[in-house]
């Protein structure tokens, strides 16, 4: 068998990768022991997504939705109120949910709704709201006497003015025949139907000292006085004046139904 000798070109192909296998193992170990770093990777290069809030979990929304719920059934339940109707006079009243009452134009409250709900009751100030509250707006005071009644047309409470008390006078009526049907009473106002003597005593004679006319107001004293006079005859009031004089004052004609005084 003849022995090969030299290289052949099969040889020399494998010695060149073999040069060239070492000199890049060389090169891959020089850029690693040589600066420390590893070799640069390019790194995909990625967009800068904008942090979006996460979604509001269930619990959340279910919060959101009963406020929303409970903001509408509160608009609901103003809107659905139903008012009576107000009170007369109505101009410059307005229903004020806050305040649970109708205001006036100055934001005042003015009338709050009654128990009931059926109709309006005007508000009581603080000092007499220990007043009992009687009927349509009178306030009765300790006695159960109505001190104040409510004025709608100015909406404010107005003090009842007190009733001049009757003192009562006794009368004495003495009989008169021939003069008309007395009806007065001791004690009352009376008013002159027509104009008429006022004298200083009963009867016809030189006692005149003024006289009273139609319209004129005087207080029945209670003694009376009986003159004849032709066929009939005077029955005589004693009065009193406005002016605080005194005098007496025949109640009818003579023999007529027809009285001079009320």
């Amino acid at each position: 068998m003849q022995k090969k000798k030299g290289f052949i070109p099969y040889d020399w192909f494998k010695l060149i990768i073999a040069i060239l296998l070492v000199i890049a193992i060389f090169f891959v170990w020089r850029s690693t022991t040589c600066c420390g770093e590893p070799p640069l990777v390019e790194q995909p290069v990625t967009e800068e997504v904008a942090e979006i809030d996460p979604e509001p979990t269930e619990e959340v929304e279910e919060e959101a939705e009963t406020e929303s719920e409970d903001t509408d059934t509160a608009a609901d339940a103003d809107a659905d109120v139903e008012l009576p109707p107000l009170p007369e006079p109505s101009d410059g009243l307005e229903y004020d949910a806050d305040k649970g009452g109708l205001v006036d134009t100055d934001g005042n409250l003015v009338y709050t709704l009654n128990e009931d709900g059926q109709g309006w009751t005007p508000v009581i100030p603080d000092e007499m709201a220990p007043m009992q509250l009687e009927g349509e707006w009178t306030l009765l005071d300790e006695e159960g006497n109505p001190a104040y009644t409510w004025d709608a047309e100015s909406r404010a409470w107005v003090a009842v003015p007190e009733e001049e008390s009757t003192e009562e006078v006794a009368t004495n009526i003495v009989d008169c025949p021939g003069a008309a049907e007395p009806r007065l009473v001791g004690g009352q106002q009376t008013e002159a139907l027509r104009d008429v003597n006022f004298r200083s005593s009963p009867g016809v004679s030189e006692n005149w000292i003024g006289s009273l006319f139609a319209g004129d107001q005087v207080t029945v004293m209670g003694d009376t006085a009986c003159t004849p006079y032709g066929s009939g005859a005077y029955l005589w009031w004693q009065v009193e004046r406005a002016d605080g004089s005194t005098g007496w004052v025949a109640e009818a004609k003579v023999n007529s139904p027809t009285y001079f005084l009320a």
